[in-house]
C-alpha cells in the first residue's frame, strides 16, 4: 500500500494575530502560510474561508478583494492550489481601512474542503485573528447661539448661560 496522501495546515496556528484595521487609508495585509506535508506528488487543493468568530457576520465590509472591492466575511474565501512538488503557499487577506467607529472584531481563517487525497490538519486548520479598530469617535462642538453679548450678567443681574452642543 502506497501512502500518497498529504496534509495541509497553517503555520503559527496557535497564535492569535492582532492586526490594526489600516492607517492613513491604506489596507493592512494579513498573511497566512499554508503548508503541505506528506506526499508532494501531483496537484493538491484546499479551500479557505474567513468567518466571524462569534458566528455573526455584521456585513460591514471589513475586507477588500485583491481588486479593491469591499466585501464582508460571509463571502471571503478562495482556493489554494499546490502544484507537483510544492510544499507551501501564502494567502493574503486585505483588511478594509474603513472609517467606521466600531469595536475590535475577531475572525477565523480556516482551511476547508481539501481535494482528493488531502486532509486538513485537525490541530492546525484554523487560525484566529483580531482586527483592532483604529477609528476614533468624532466629537464636534457647536454653540447653540451664533453670538452672545460680552459680559456674564443680564439687566436683572442674573448670569447668562451660553450653551454648547457636543
Amino acid at each position: 500500500i502506497l501512502n500518497d496522501d498529504d496534509v495541509v495546515s497553517i503555520t503559527d496556528f496557535s497564535n492569535t494575530e492582532i492586526v490594526v484595521e489600516g492607517a492613513n487609508f491604506m489596507p493592512h495585509m494579513v498573511n497566512f502560510h499554508v503548508v503541505r506535508t506528506g506526499s508532494l506528488d501531483g496537484e493538491s487543493t484546499v479551500h479557505w474561508q474567513v468567518t466571524a468568530a462569534n458566528g455573526n457576520n455584521n456585513g460591514s465590509g471589513d475586507f477588500l478583494t485583491q481588486d479593491g472591492f469591499v466585501i464582508d466575511s460571509s463571502v471571503y474565501n478562495g482556493t489554494v492550489t499546490f502544484v507537483d512538488g510544492q510544499s507551501y503557499r501564502d494567502v493574503s487577506i486585505m483588511i478594509n481601512p474603513d472609517h467606521v467607529s466600531e469595536g475590535d472584531e475577531v475572525f477565523n481563517f480556516a482551511l476547508v474542503n481539501p481535494g482528493s487525497g488531502s486532509t486538513v490538519s485537525s490541530e492546525a486548520g484554523t487560525r484566529q485573528f483580531i482586527v483592532q479598530n483604529d477609528d476614533f469617535d468624532q466629537i464636534s462642538v457647536a454653540a447653540n447661539l451664533s453670538s452672545q453679548p460680552e459680559g456674564n450678567t443680564g439687566l436683572d443681574g442674573a448670569y447668562k448661560n451660553y450653551s454648547f452642543t457636543l
